[in-house]
């Protein structure tokens, strides 16, 4: 097979084609033509014949697919290759390459998705698999294993489709649907229905008003599956970091399955679950048209080729209907009893996107980087909850060209790239300072001290808020809408002040402390030095 595979790559590639719809096209060319000749039961005497064979091509096979490229010897020569490649094997191996495609299903991720079906109390008689190309790596096995069951794919990729139809034909259970998830489908209601949509992809407002709250693939196919659910199914969901917590149509979105619908289950998905494709931070999230009582959470992690649930919690359904958010973090944190008690306090709170400007600083390439008056601040800046002025990069630029990215005396700086948070108050400016878009700049207005709100941020209570947000796994990826929706307590400025003033005096202390403990360890360490040589 892999021999063969790589002998038809090598003979595409002499002719220019090497992406994946390209290599796809003409692999089904060869499936169709030779599907057709064992229906005919004309395979032996055509095969044989170039000519019969080429024109057969033409006649059944070239309206469907694109006009083939190249005459009647450079056909049969592909033929001859081709006929012994397995349909989806093929595929699979196309689809590895084709990173615009979107992710695959990895096998445990698969395989704990059939466990779930067979552990179900009443187990689903009717599948809906939507986008089945990003199980493909599984699919076989899965309808065979489920040979009793109504399963029906889907796919708005066209040459996929015809792949499908190629590969399951004849078995009586499966049905193989050419529709978008992205828009209404024509679909019956399922018992089960998985879905991987796209990440991150959005939509002209105009084109989904009235048909779906949001214009984020992750929040359409969201809606649109939970209408096919029947009345006892449930909607398994992968979805990005941001469906669990962002705001704006999100938000409603989320309000809307909160009431008419229920949360059964969240997991966190294992860090790089779907890399080389993506790395954001992954939910599994299951839904239901039934009441439930309580709310699984918990984070998965891969052991023995299976997905398992670690640090799992079950919060009461109402409880968890409160929140406007799912970010399961706050539930599983070691900081949850404390996250609990000031979520469940009567301290009063306002949001960051109601108490500030915010925004992320301006990409910098490294070319960009040269003498200039302009200094730009970056991650590597910020030590110890402060700001170091000396050795920042600069560049050459006209100031009114960055000036919406200027620094000014109290705003609160903080990473959202890299592997830590680090928040900084800039108290003086010596220079003309840019953040770098590794930078989120909040700028408060009145009744906020920036002093006050990154002492919170820094607390265990609001690094594990902080920590909710992000939307990267091991790398830290924030977004400034995103952190807008964090909620900081509302002092009176008075009483921030007195907060202020106790931690600066606190810190003082502890820095004096410090240098004295590293003052006297020197001395001794000299004396003991001098003391090996007396």
């Amino acid at each position: 097979m892999k021999e063969t595979l790589r002998a038809f790559w090598d003979v595409l590639s002499q002719r220019g084609l090497v992406r994946a719809d390209e290599r796809l096209t003409e692999a089904l060319r060869i499936w169709l033509t030779r599907r057709y000749l064992e229906q005919t039961n004309l395979t032996d005497d055509i095969e044989q014949d170039p000519e019969r064979l080429f024109q057969t091509m033409k006649e059944q096979v070239e309206k469907e697919l694109a006009h083939f490229p190249g005459d009647r010897d450079l056909f049969c020569q592909w033929y001859r290759i081709g006929k012994e490649l397995a349909i989806l094997p093929t595929t699979i191996e196309i689809l590895k390459q084709d990173r615009s495609g979107g992710p695959l299903l990895p096998d445990p991720l698969i395989s704990t998705i059939e466990q779930r079906i067979l552990d179900a109390d009443d187990p689903p008689q009717t599948i809906l698999i939507t986008e089945a190309e990003k199980a493909i790596t599984g699919l076989e096995t899965f309808i065979r294993k489920f040979p009793d069951r109504s399963i029906t794919l889907t796919t708005e990729r066209r040459l996929i489709y015809r792949v499908l139809t190629l590969a399951f034909d004849g078995y009586e259970q499966v049905d193989i649907r050419h529709v978008s998830l992205y828009r209404p489908m024509e679909l019956s209601r399922y018992n089960f229905i998985f879905s991987l949509p796209a990440f991150g992809g959005r939509y002209d407002p105009a084109e989904t008003e009235g048909d779906f709250i949001t214009n984020e693939t992750e929040g359409i196919a969201a809606e649109n599956l939970l209408r096919h659910l029947s009345e006892t199914g449930t909607l398994s969901l992968i979805a990005p970091a941001k469906l669990t917590f962002a705001g704006g149509r999100l938000a409603r979105l989320r309000d809307k399955i909160n009431k008419d619908y229920s949360v059964r289950r969240i997991d966190a998905l294992p860090e790089g679950t779907f890399r080389p494709f993506t790395s954001i931070k992954t939910y599994w999230i299951t839904l239901s048209r039934q009441p439930a009582s309580h709310v699984r959470l918990s984070r998965l992690q891969l052991k023995d080729e299976a997905l398992l649930p670690v640090d799992e919690q079950t919060v009461p359904h109402s409880l968890f209907a409160e929140q406007r958010d799912w970010r399961v973090e706050l539930f599983l944190a070691d900081e949850r009893a404390d996250l609990a008690r000031y979520q469940a306090s009567d301290l009063p709170r306002i949001k960051l996107k109601d108490s500030a400007d915010i925004f992320r600083g301006k990409s910098i390439m490294k070319k960009d980087i040269r003498p200039g008056e302009i200094a730009v601040l970056n991650i590597s800046n910020l030590e110890d909850g402060e700001i170091r002025w000396d050795g920042m990069d600069t560049i050459d630029e006209e100031e009114r060209k960055v000036k919406r990215y200027q620094l000014e005396e109290g705003d609160l700086v903080m990473t959202c790239r890299g592997t830590i948070n680090k928040f900084a108050v800039v108290d003086t400016l010596p220079r003309f300072v840019i953040a770098s878009a590794n930078i989120i700049v909040i700028r408060f207005k009145q009744g906020v001290n920036s002093h006050f709100a990154k002492m919170f941020l820094e607390s265990p209570v609001g690094s594990a808020l902080v920590k909710s947000f992000q939307r990267g796994t091991t790398v830290m990826n924030i977004n400034p809408g995103d952190i807008g929706e964090l909620e900081i307590p509302h002092l009176s400025e008075a009483e921030q002040q007195r907060l202020i003033d106790h931690y600066r005096r606190e810190w003082t202390i502890y820095q004096k402390a410090i240098r004295r403990a590293e003052q006297r360890w020197q001395e001794q360490k000299e004396s003991i030095y001098r003391q090996l040589f007396p």
